[in-house]
């Protein structure tokens, strides 16, 4: 700088800083203020004014010398038992057996049989009925002897022949027949075989049987002349 300062500022600043800062400072700031080309070497001990409200766009290029958060819990929440809640048990709560139950055996037990069971299903040898036409005593292999299947037709619905003569008639399992009804004069209510047993069995039995026996033989049986 001059060794002594002009009486007057100049309007116009220098083109170039001076290498010497002014030995006093000035009473009052530059209209402009100047702008540092580089950072200063250290930052200032003091913050500059109240913290931003808002986080700077960018991150500072060193850290902070402390964390800003506080300090960890001086101990953990909860100490550890001291021993497991239980101990284990001595042995196992079953012991196995000594040795194999059984030998396993060295061939099936059975051989399967080769054809299925099934309920005795003949003719009677002894017994015999009267022919319609004629009254001719039969038994029944006349039913098969010459115009099989109008006397099979004929006689084998009978409750009586087709518990004797199974085999020739195929009926080899004593059932009502499901899809027979009649109706009763009393109401004009229409019923089939159930009917019979369900209520008053031994009136309507004695009652009806005589005409659906041949229907209904088994609900019939026990006031039939037949045996199923």
């Amino acid at each position: 700088p001059s060794e002594s300062p002009s009486d007057i500022p100049s309007f116009v600043p220098s083109e170039f800083p001076s290498d010497i800062p002014s030995k006093q400072p000035s009473d009052r700031p530059s209209d402009n203020p100047t702008t540092s080309i580089k950072p200063s070497a250290t930052p200032s001990v003091a913050p500059i004014g109240p913290p931003t409200k808002k986080p700077t766009s960018a991150p500072s290029a060193a850290p902070s010398k402390a964390p800003s958060t506080s300090a960890p819990t001086k101990a953990p929440t909860k100490a550890p038992t001291s021993a497991p809640s239980k101990a284990p048990t001595k042995s196992p709560s079953i012991s196995a057996t000594s040795a194999p139950t059984k030998i396993p055996t060295k061939s099936p037990t059975k051989a399967p049989t080769a054809t299925p069971t099934t309920t005795d299903c003949t003719d009677s040898t002894t017994y015999t009925f009267l022919v319609d036409v004629n009254d001719a005593v039969v038994d029944c292999t006349w039913l098969t002897k010459r115009n099989a299947d109008t006397r099979k037709a004929k006689y084998c619905p009978r409750a009586e022949i087709k518990t004797e003569c199974q085999s020739t008639c195929q009926y080899c399992e004593c059932v009502d027949d499901t899809s027979h009804t009649w109706e009763l004069s009393s109401n004009g209510n229409v019923v089939d075989c159930t009917w019979l047993t369900k209520r008053n069995t031994s009136k309507r039995l004695a009652k009806w049987c005589g005409e659906v026996e041949d229907y209904c033989t088994l609900s019939c049986e026990s006031v039939g002349t037949y045996q199923c």
